[in-house]
């Protein structure tokens, strides 16, 4: 393990925060609290963050149709796509197709164009489904390009890219600074993702074809500093426990308890006699878990 932040915290105060290791594996470089790490599929829950915010600005709901947001892609689409919905995206119910493996194949896009992510939805939804419908609703299949179809709405609704969404909701409002992509594609100062191999440990350079997909940017590619990730999840804890902040608490609690088992981009459960959320976020060269 080249590197480890770790920050121990309730919704008041910040007990622990330690942050020690390499930013590049076997050089002297060593990491600090400016420092940004990949959060991978934790991505997930500030979208949904984001999401709610747009639920509250009356500018989309839960229960609105992929199709109403797109109505000139429905001609395109298969049927048993016709009534998803903002919030199935969220669930991983609406059959779109995973890509979580690295093993899929992607369409062959325009990678110019701007509307890079609208083609790639456009191709998705005259695919057959990847999972069944049981009781008018697709089964649970965890999907990251579900997501990019999410970001797509929440695009349209707002007049902002994914981008910009993310400077004016995250950066500016939550006052959390944010990198979309990897920390060395942002500052070769940064940490380097880095994995182990049969030759040994691989270091990741900015460039190398590992990068992800830009079609499933809005799933799975933030960087933050750790301390900024703790911020986060001090918001949510203080919604949680009644405090109204960047969302209102009643909405918080709807995020995170709105479903059992995986709820709208975060996972909830009981241990112990006790409940839990957690979600963990990989692009396979950072790891990142929130408990």
């Amino acid at each position: 393990m080249p590197a480890v932040a770790v920050v121990i915290l309730n919704l008041k105060e910040i007990y622990i925060t330690e942050i020690q290791g390499e930013r590049v594996y076997g050089k002297e470089n060593n990491v600090s609290i400016d420092d940004y790490f990949h959060i991978g599929s934790c991505s997930k829950s500030i979208l949904a963050v984001i999401a709610t915010k747009l639920v509250e600005e009356n500018k989309i709901d839960w229960n609105t149709n992929f199709f109403e947001v797109y109505p000139e892609l429905k001609e395109r689409s298969l049927k048993e796509y016709w009534n998803i919905t903002l919030e199935d995206l969220f669930l991983c119910r609406a059959g779109i197709k995973p890509y979580i493996s690295g093993d899929e194949i992607f369409p062959k896009l325009d990678s110019t164009s701007q509307n890079i992510r609208y083609n790639f939805v456009k191709w998705l939804i005259q695919q057959k489904p990847a999972s069944k419908i049981q009781e008018e609703k697709f089964e649970f299949l965890y999907s990251n390009a579900g997501y990019s179809m999410a970001s797509l709405m929440l695009e349209r609704v707002s007049s902002k890219s994914y981008d910009e969404l993310i400077e004016t909701y995250v950066a500016d409002k939550m006052g959390i600074e944010t990198f979309i992509g990897f920390p060395n594609r942002f500052d070769l100062n940064q940490p380097w993702g880095q994995i182990i191999t049969k030759k040994g440990m691989e270091i990741i350079d900015p460039e190398n074809a590992y990068s992800l997909p830009e079609l499933l940017i809005p799933a799975e590619d933030l960087s933050m500093k750790h301390m900024g990730f703790a911020k986060f999840i001090q918001l949510n804890l203080k919604g949680l426990r009644g405090e109204d902040n960047f969302i209102t608490s009643n909405n918080y609690n709807y995020v995170h308890f709105a479903y059992k088992g995986f709820s709208i981009g975060v996972g909830n459960g009981e241990m112990f006699g006790y409940t839990f959320l957690g979600i963990d976020g990989s692009a396979g060269i950072f790891s990142l878990w929130k408990l």
